[in-house]
C-alpha cells in the first residue's frame, strides 16, 4: 500500500546535527538475512567478513573478534580447518552499513547472527573484521614460545590457540602468570613478568586478554583467561625466565634523587627492581619507606616520575600505607596496575630537624617584584612547597598577609601568577575564615591534583580600593580597615 512518510510516528523538535542525515537506496538489489561472504581476501576461504541484515550487506566491527567468532563463520561458509580473526581492517575497509558490533559467539552457532551482538555500533570501517578459514594448522594448541629476546630463556609471550601464534594482552600479568609461562616451558630460576610490548609489538591475532593465574597451573590455558577483549599490540607481554636475582626480595632503594635521601622508589619483588604506581601514593607511605631505609620516620611524597621514569616491572599499585609498617610490602597494595612510568612514586626522607630546610608552619613569597608579594609557599614536613590555588581567594590571601605582619589590602593571585614553583605542593582546597594566625591552621588537602601552573600568590600592603588600585579580572582582593 502506498502511503505517506509523514504518517508515520516522528519527532518534530530533534538532537541531530547534518551529519546525522538519513537516507534511502530504493529497487537495490537485496540479500538473504543471515548470509555471510568473505571479500577483499586473496582466495575465498579468507576476506572481510559482510553479514546480510535487512536485505542489505554490511560489515562487522573487530570489537570484541575473536578465535569463537571465526569459528562459526568458517563453520557457516562450510570451510573445514583452522580459522584465524582477524581484526582492524586487515582486508582492506569495507562501505556501507556496519551491520553488527561486539559479536559474542560460544564457537557452536550455527549462523553468525546467532551469536550475541549489538545492532548499533560505535565503530569505523577500519575496524571491520575478517577471518582466514582452511588455515593450515602451525602450532598444537596450548603451546607457548617466547619470541624476541636475547636468549631462550626470555621474549613476548605467544600461546597457540586454533592452530594459530598469537599475544597474550597485558590487562593482567603478573608474578604468578609469568611463573606458569616458565613452568610450561621447563625453566626453573626466578620468573619475571614483562609488559608493555618489552621484548616488541607482535602481529596476527591477539589470543588472550586477560589471564589470572594462581601460579600453579602446569599450563597457561588452565589459568582463568578471557577471548573477548579490546587490546593492542602495544600491550603485549613478555617473561625473563630462569633470572638471576638481583636484589632480596621486600628490599626498597630511592634512584635518580641528588641525595642519598631522596629519589624514585624502587622495591625488589621475586628477585627484581620494580617502581610504584603513584595512585593514592601519600605521607603515610613515604612515612613507612623512610622507616624501612633507617632515615626518619618522615617523608615527602611525590608522584608523576618526579624523580625520572622507571623501567621495567611496576611492581606496586594503590598503596596504602597506615604508617605503621616496618616494610612497604606489609602495606596494602596491589600487585597489578593500570599505570605507565611517568606515574612512579618517589619520597624525599626528613631524618630530624637539623636535616630540614624550614620551620613546620613558615610561609614566603617568592619571585614578586619587591618583599610584599609574590609566589606562596608553606614549610611542611621540613620541606618548601607550593599551594595550588583551588578555591584561594581573598580570605586566604589575608591570614597569608596576616601572618606575615604586612599590614593593608590583599590581594589573592592564582594560575602561576609569579612564575610556577618546583618541589612539593604541600597544600591544595585552602579554606580560610581570614582569622586564623597561621596559614597551617586553615582548613586545606595535603594531597592534590594540581601541577605548578596552579600555585597560588598573594598581593600584600596593596593601596586600597579607594585610592583606585589598578587590578586586572579576577584577581581578589580584601581590604582592611587598619
Amino acid at each position: 500500500m502506498k502511503g505517506f512518510l509523514v504518517n508515520c510516528t516522528y519527532l518534530s523538535t530533534h538532537n541531530c546535527g547534518h551529519y546525522e542525515d538519513a537516507g534511502a537506496t530504493c529497487g537495490a538489489t537485496s540479500c538473504n538475512n543471515s548470509d555471510i561472504r568473505l571479500v577483499g581476501g586473496s582466495n575465498a576461504n579468507e576476506g572481510r567478513i559482510e553479514v546480510c541484515i535487512n536485505g542489505a550487506w554490511g560489515t562487522v566491527c573487530d570489537d570484541g573478534w575473536g578465535a569463537p567468532d571465526a569459528a562459526v563463520v568458517c563453520n557457516q561458509l562450510g570451510i573445514d580447518g583452522g580459522s584465524i580473526a582477524r581484526t582492524r581492517a586487515y582486508f582492506g575497509a569495507g562501505t556501507g552499513p556496519i551491520n553488527m558490533d561486539d559479536v559474542e559467539c560460544t564457537g557452536n552457532e550455527g549462523f553468525l547472527i546467532n551469536c550475541t551482538y549489538l545492532f548499533i555500533h560505535n565503530c569505523g570501517h577500519s575496524e571491520d573484521a575478517g577471518v582466514t578459514c582452511g588455515a593450515q594448522p602451525e602450532c598444537n594448541n596450548t603451546d607457548i614460545r617466547l619470541v624476541g629476546g636475547s636468549n631462550a630463556n626470555e621474549g613476548r609471550v605467544e600461546v597457540c590457540v586454533n592452530g594459530v601464534w598469537g599475544t597474550v594482552c597485558s590487562h593482567h600479568w603478573t608474578y604468578s602468570e609469568a611463573a606458569v609461562v616458565c613452568k610450561q616451558l621447563g625453566i626453573n630460576g626466578i620468573s619475571v613478568p614483562r609488559d608493555v610490548s618489552y621484548f616488541g609489538s607482535g602481529t596476527g591475532p591477539i589470543s588472550i586478554g586477560t589471564v589470572y593465574c594462581t601460579g600453579n597451573e602446569d599450563n597457561l590455558t588452565q589459568c582463568t583467561l578471557t577471548s573477548q577483549f579490546f587490546c593492542w599490540h602495544f600491550y603485549d607481554v613478555g617473561v625473563s625466565c630462569d633470572s638471576q636475582p638481583e636484589c632480596n626480595d621486600t628490599d626498597i632503594r630511592l634512584v635518580g634523587g641528588s641525595n642519598d635521601i631522596e629519589g624514585r622508589v624502587e622495591v625488589c619483588i621475586n628477585g627484581t627492581w620494580g617502581t610504584i604506581c603513584g595512585n593514592s601514593w601519600d605521607s603515610n607511605d613515604a612515612a613507612v619507606v623512610c622507616r624501612q631505609l633507617g632515615l626518619g620516620s618522615n617523608g615527602i611524597p611525590y608522584s608523576s616520575a618526579y624523580y625520572g621514569s622507571g623501567t621495567g616491572l611496576i611492581a606496586m599499585d594503590d598503596v596504602h600505607c597506615d604508617g605503621t609498617e616496618e616494610a612497604l610490602i606489609n602495606c596494602q597494595h596491589d600487585t597489578y596496575h593500570n599505570c605507565d612510568h611517568t606515574e612512579d612514586a618517589g619520597v624525599r626522607c626528613i631524618i630530624n630537624s637539623t636535616s630540614t630546610n624550614c620551620t613546620y608552619g613558615s610561609i614566603r613569597l617568592v619571585d614578586g617584584s619587591n618583599d610584599n608579594e609574590g609566589r606562596v609557599e608553606v614549610c611542611i614536613n621540613g620541606a618548601w612547597g607550593t599551594v595550588c590555588d583551588d578555591l584561594w581567594g581573598v580570605n586566604d590571601a589575608a591570614v597569608v598577609c596576616n601572618q606575615l605582619g604586612i599590614a593593608g589590602t590583599s590581594i589573592a593571585r592564582t594560575n602561576a601568577y609569579f612564575g610556577a614553583g618546583t618541589g612539593p605542593i604541600n597544600m591544595d582546597n585552602v579554606q580560610c575564615t581570614g582569622n586564623e594566625g597561621f596559614l597551617v591552621n586553615c582548613t586545606y588537602l595535603s594531597t592534590h591534583n594540581c601541577g605548578h601552573y596552579e600555585d597560588a600568590g598573594a598581593t600584600c600592603g596593596a593601596t586600597s580600593l579607594l585610592n583606585s588600585v589598578n587590578c586586572l579580572w579576577p584577581d581578589l582582593i580584601l581590604d582592611f580597615l587598619m
